[in-house]
């Protein structure tokens, strides 16, 4: 295997979600060193990654979103994750695809100007990540 790729997968944050790692790598072995060895990182990547996913996990949905939507989206997500334990799905009616409250049907003019995101959702996150400390 590649020596950069060895570097890349030991030195990856174990805390950062994996498909955050899984792109960034990806990105960066497809862009860089494509070739051998590149089949042997993914499948380290991905161990390690399946290794750390059997722990909590929280997936947040916001019911206004018109990209991933609640009523086709979230729905296969529940049944992907049916029957896994550790599982929390936390769906917030008024938010859009960035978590930003709001009313009526999300657009993207949505996403101009300064906002917050909702501090439902913030707080929700905050005491998930606190009780798993």
């Amino acid at each position: 295997m590649n020596s950069a790729i060895s570097a890349a997968i030991a030195t990856a944050n174990p805390r950062l979600p994996c498909n955050l790692q899984d792109a960034a790598l990806a990105r960066y072995v497809a862009t860089v060193h494509a070739g051998p060895g590149t089949e042997a990182a993914a499948a380290a990547m991905t161990r390690g990654c399946r290794d750390r996913r059997r722990q909590a996990d929280a997936d947040t949905q916001g019911g206004r979103d018109y990209q991933v939507t609640v009523e086709d989206d979230l729905v296969r997500w529940r049944a992907g994750l049916a029957g896994k334990s550790g599982v929390t799905m936390l769906v917030y009616a008024k938010d859009n695809y960035l978590f930003l409250p709001g009313t009526g049907a999300s657009t993207p003019a949505d996403y101009d100007g300064p906002q917050h995101v909702d501090s439902a959702e913030a707080a929700d996150i905050a005491d998930w990540l606190t009780a798993r400390r």
